[in-house]
């Protein structure tokens, strides 16, 4: 009991939001959303994946690992993308490429061999 409790404790300190831009002065994600419009005659679409913490990171490297989702919530793994923090940063982003039209779930982790999972969140992208 007292291992889920904590388990829980340390998921809700990162949170993921998905954003169409951030703005780097002020640290703002444009366009917060969990489903975006993509050209239809595009393969691919780009958003930005922003980790936020009411705390510092605590770690010295996030990993942002990217999963296509199919219609039953079968994940695939589509790519990793690691990313060197300080760890008293309390918000960091990447940018995303991917297949469009389609949908995703990123999951986050604080250390490279990609244990530690802090948070996850899907996404979609639709065509228009």
């Amino acid at each position: 009991m007292v291992i889920m409790a904590f388990t829980t404790m340390v998921k809700a300190q990162i949170t993921i939001n998905f954003c169409a831009y951030v703005i780097q002065q002020n640290r703002e994600c444009v366009f917060d959303n969990t489903k975006f419009v993509a050209a239809k005659d595009s393969p691919t679409a780009r958003i930005f994946i922003m980790a936020n913490s009411k705390d510092a990171f605590g770690s010295d490297v996030l990993v942002y690992k990217i999963y296509s989702l199919d219609d039953k919530g079968k994940e695939t793994f589509v790519k990793a993308i690691p990313q060197s923090v300080q760890t008293d940063w309390q918000s960091a982003w990447q940018p995303a490429t991917l297949k469009s039209p389609a949908k995703y779930i990123v999951k986050v982790y604080k250390d490279l061999a990609a244990e530690t999972l802090v948070t996850s969140k899907s996404f979609e992208f639709v065509a228009y």
